[in-house]
Order: structure tokens, then C-alpha cells, then sequence
């Protein structure tokens, strides 16, 4: 724990960034004192945890590294932060006078290369936005978290993040290529551009899931794929329980096809989510994507196999329109916080 006080943990990063880029207002430090696994807290505003002495927002990966020697230096807690999607309690300011770090300002798409087939990108660029740019040329990152209107790059690879489509196409782990990290140090660190590790530890899992922890991630090169957005294929299933779910799923799997969604909800869980035509029982959902001719044997495949259980198909449109509407995005953060939607 650091022996400086607050108002010398704030002088002292105004030297650095300038008092613009150093926030102490009460307000954006209760918000930054929790993330979304307590949700109450920003809902209700009503906060229990230390208050940071500070939110900084550095602009450059030297900056980061200034931050982070002079916390270093005076043994100052440091809480890296980019979208502030995390539900998992690792973007909490336990300690007293700690300064959250905030990447959300790092937001350059800095490469898109169609032709080797990856995208670089700073810290704080949204995933969405990236989609967005690559979507326009006919490609896509395969990665779709429910967060993924407002999650930023530095979070996905630091918090280990999966999505959506990672039966097909995996979690950020296999789609990270290289990485520029800043350490405790202040030393900043380019892991290359390669297509793979031949001999010795993969430096990436240094960074990849750690929660910032050990380094703060500045900039990410992922992996991108073709998109074809006109093949995509929508099954659903009723069952009776989910023992016939997962065996249904271990047929599709095991058989070697790749659907990019493949989710099994309980009859609760279905009555949450597709009230609307549950009934009551376990909802099975498939989609299959790609080029036609993977995306037409996926689907065919994922027929006949559940052709041999007991299940009851439902029309491929309800399933379309929850694929349309599943990810969420600021303003259901904002109807969260609405306390009028509280009963």
C-alpha cells in the first residue's frame, strides 16, 4: 500500500498527463470503484468500496509506461480498465488510493490486413467498431460476446474473453496473434506478428487472461475471417430435459461440425429467455455460417442427428430474431440503472 496521499497521487500524474486527463471528481469515482458484478451499486449509487484517488486516462503506450513506473515507484495500486463490461469483480478498487488506469482513449484502429488476414488495434477500441470496418470489406473477427457493442480490446485479451461463435471459430486465445504490453516496470513489450511459436513458452499466455494483473495490454493483433452473412443457418429445438440436450451436442461435436453457436438453455433459463415459445421445456439452439457449401453440411448434419432424439423443431425465424437482439449495449446498461424498472 502506498505511503503517498491522495492529493500527491493526483499532483503527481497531473505532472504526467496533464489535469484534463487526471478525473477526481466524486461521481466518476464511485462508477470506477466497481464493475458490473455488482450492479446494485450502480444502480442504486450506492458504494461501498474505496474510492480511487484517481481515473487516468493515458493517451500513448510511453505515457502507459510512465503511469505505471511512477505506481511502481510509491507502491500505488493500479486498476487497468478499458470498456468496464466486466461482471467478474476484477476492475474493484479494494485498496485505498488506488488509481484505475483507463485505456478507453487508445482507440486507433491502427491495421486492417486483408490479405494475411489480421487487424491491429489499440487497447481501447470497441469491438463493434471493428466489426463494423470489417464487415464493410466482407470479413469479420468471429468474436461476439453479449458485451460486444461496448467491450474494448485490452479488456477481451486481459479478461481471457469468449463469445458466441467460439465452437466455430474459439475464445480471443486463439485468435490473438501479437500484443504490445506495458509491464509493472514501465518496460513496454512487442510480442511479434507470427503465425505461430515454434520452441519455448507462448509469452502471449503471459498476458492473455491475467486481468492486468502483471501488465497493462496496449495494443492487440487478432486473427480476421471471411464473413458471409448470407449462409447463415438457424435451427432450434424443444426437449424435454437436458440430458437429451447434451447428448445431442456431444453427437454434433464429436462428429467433428463446427456450427459457430451451439447453446443449450434449461427450462427455466427458456422460459427467460423464449417465453414467448418455450412452453415450458429445454431450448437447443444451432447456427451454422460460412462459405455455403460448410454452412449447408453443418446444417444438414445438425438435422440428422437430431432427427434421432426426441425433439421438437421451432420456426427458424424465432430463432433469427433472438441471434438479432442478443447482444446488449449501453442503453441496457442505462434501463439497468433506470431504479423506475425496479418492482
Amino acid at each position: 500500500m502506498t505511503t503517498l496521499k491522495r492529493e500527491e497521487i493526483v499532483s503527481a500524474y497531473v505532472d504526467i498527463l496533464g489535469s484534463d486527463r487526471v478525473i477526481t471528481d466524486e461521481q466518476t469515482l464511485r462508477e470506477n470503484s466497481v464493475d458490473r458484478y455488482y450492479k446494485v451499486e450502480n444502480v442504486f449509487g450506492i458504494y461501498s468500496l474505496p474510492l480511487p484517488a484517481a481515473v487516468v486516462r493515458p493517451g500513448t503506450p510511453e505515457e502507459v509506461s510512465s503511469v505505471l513506473k511512477l505506481a511502481n515507484e510509491y507502491g500505488i495500486s493500479v486498476v487497468p480498465k478499458t470498456g468496464g463490461s466486466a461482471t467478474e469483480g476484477g476492475l474493484e478498487t479494494v485498496v485505498e488510493n488506488s488509481v484505475v488506469v483507463d485505456g478507453s482513449s487508445m482507440n486507433e484502429i491502427i491495421n486492417i490486413d486483408a490479405e494475411n488476414m489480421l487487424a491491429t488495434v489499440q487497447c481501447g477500441v470497441r469491438l463493434q467498431d471493428l466489426e463494423d470496418e470489417l464487415r464493410k470489406i466482407g470479413y469479420t473477427t468471429g468474436h461476439s460476446p453479449q458485451s460486444k457493442p461496448i467491450a474494448q480490446f485490452g479488456g477481451l485479451v486481459a479478461t481471457r474473453s469468449i463469445g458466441q461463435f467460439s465452437t466455430l471459430y474459439g475464445g480471443i486465445e486463439d485468435m490473438l496473434v501479437g500484443v504490445e504490453t506495458v509491464f509493472a516496470n514501465g518496460e513496454i513489450c512487442r510480442i511479434k506478428n507470427v503465425p505461430r511459436r515454434a520452441a519455448g513458452p507462448d509469452i502471449r499466455h503471459l498476458v492473455l487472461g491475467n486481468e492486468g494483473a502483471l501488465n497493462f495490454i496496449t495494443e492487440v493483433t487478432v486473427k480476421i475471417f471471411r464473413y458471409f452473412p448470407e449462409n447463415n443457418r438457424f435451427y432450434g429445438y424443444l426437449l424435454d430435459d437436458m440430458k437429451t440436450g447434451f447428448e445431442i451436442l456431444r453427437e454434433v461435436v464429436t462428429q467433428g461440425y463446427k456450427p459457430s453457436v451451439a447453446r443449450l438453455y434449461d427450462k427455466e433459463d427458456g422460459l427467460y429467455h423464449f417465453g414467448h415459445f418455450s412452453e415450458g421445456r429445454c431450448v437447443l439452439i444451432f447456427m451454422a455460417e460460412g462459405p455455403e457449401l460448410i454452412a449447408d453440411a453443418t446444417g444438414k448434419a445438425i438435422e440428422q442427428i437430431v432427427s434421432s432424439f426426441a425433439a421438437d423443431r421451432v420456426a427458424d425465424s424465432l430463432i433469427e430474431d433472438w441471434f438479432n437482439h442478443l447482444n446488449w449495449d449501453v442503453s441496457k446498461i442505462e434501463e439497468e440503472r433506470d431504479t423506475r424498472n425496479v418492482e
